[in-house]
């Protein structure tokens, strides 16, 4: 069984979406017991970027069967022109040998699954493997974290991490800080 799976066919985020295995699992830990989303939505999301910019696509789940964990599409078209944004970027910068331009702009850009469902389908897949990834990675980072304050330092050195990764900020030693709660 997928990481991710679709339930329907109305096109680009227009589907009940479900994380199956341990991605349901590591999707309710980050959002239920860990607290770093409010929805599986936003999971889902991040999950995606994060992925595709470490790398990390869905790996091989031989655990146990658990619930899914849906997205409803109410609650995908509330982002669905982020995720939109987020699939086209993610599938002009995926590097495949032997793409030109042109196959590159297609796959981005010609994404309806009734004049296309092949396309479509090998691009869902594509995408929803670096959201699996993304979360895998996510649920990696917080898995020890047991409260409050090793979270959102978790947090902070990740999102640091990013910034000067994309050149926001320029490489330095975390300030320290003090939390009160």
């Amino acid at each position: 069984m997928a990481g991710i799976s679709e339930k329907g066919n109305n096109g680009l985020f227009g589907n009940e979406v479900e994380f199956n295995g341990k991605y349901a699992t590591y999707a309710r830990f980050l959002k239920d017991e860990v607290g770093v989303f409010q929805t599986f939505r936003e999971v889902y999301v991040i999950g995606a970027i994060v992925g595709y910019l470490n790398n990390r696509t869905e790996s091989k789940d031989e655990g146990d069967k658990v619930q899914s964990a849906s997205i409803f599409p109410n609650e995908l078209s509330k982002r669905k022109i982020d995720l939109r944004h987020i699939y086209r970027t993610i599938m002009l910068l995926k590097e495949e040998e032997g793409f030109t331009l042109d196959d590159y702009k297609n796959r981005a850009f010609r994404d309806d699954p009734v004049e296309n469902p092949e396309v479509y389908k090998k691009n869902m897949q594509i995408f929803n493997s670096y959201a699996c990834g993304g979360v895998e990675y996510l649920y990696e980072m917080f898995r020890d974290k047991n409260n409050v304050e090793s979270v959102v330092d978790t947090l902070y050195q990740f999102l640091h991490e990013f910034s000067v990764d994309v050149g926001i900020v320029e490489e330095e030693e975390l300030p320290e800080f003090d939390l009160k709660f």
